[in-house]
């Protein structure tokens, strides 16, 4: 018996392939989805160590972990918590009575998001995370998948991940990044079986 189970949840409409998960790790680790492109998904939320900051620093930042700090001048104020490990984000409400969920996985310190697909778009929404002041945040999205639609590589891997003919959406960046969340190499146990196609 080990302590995880032997299969990472994942949604129905969202099993892990390895194309999925590609774009996914370009994805969290671009700063093309801060609304300054200064800041990444991995900027805070480290793979291989915790951030180790009180207060989280998103945009108009330099650095990683600890050693993050604002430019100056800045009128960006702190993040309102530090980020979470990412640590099996896919087992996200286990206990020993109930099985992870992975359509309600519970996401966020305030539990706000239920699940990695509704939580990887957030942070791009927040002002202090990733959009800072230059967009609005009904515009962000929409400039974010403006960017992502003119860049070729990242078409070219949306065609691969996903078979439809719109593919460069929101609902399906929000699956890559989540995809690449729950398969992370270092957070999966020697042996650990994935749910889909991988």
């Amino acid at each position: 018996m080990s302590a995880l189970p032997t299969q990472i949840p994942a949604p129905f409409n969202n099993l892990i392939t390895p194309q999925k998960t590609e774009l996914g790790k370009l994805l969290f680790s671009d700063p093309i989805l801060s609304g300054n492109q200064d800041v990444a998904c991995a900027t805070c939320y480290r793979p291989d160590f915790a951030e180790g900051l009180e207060f989280s620093i998103g945009v108009n930042g330099s650095g990683l972990g600890s050693r993050r700090v604002f430019w100056s001048p800045n009128d960006i104020p702190f993040v309102k918590r530090n980020s979470q490990s990412v640590v099996n984000p896919a087992f996200n409400g286990l206990t020993h009575k109930t099985a992870a969920n992975a359509d309600a996985a519970p996401m966020f310190w305030d539990f706000r998001a239920k699940s990695l697909e509704k939580q990887s778009l957030e942070p791009i929404k927040i002002p202090e995370e990733m959009r800072g002041h230059n967009f609005a945040e009904g515009k962000i999205m929409g400039e974010v998948l403006r960017r992502l639609v003119n860049n070729p590589t990242y078409v070219k891997l949306f065609h691969a991940a996903f078979d439809s003919e719109n593919v460069v959406t929101a609902e399906n960046m929000a699956k890559a990044i989540a995809t690449y969340e729950r398969s992370m190499p270092k957070r999966v146990p020697s042996g650990l079986k994935v749910e889909g196609d991988i």
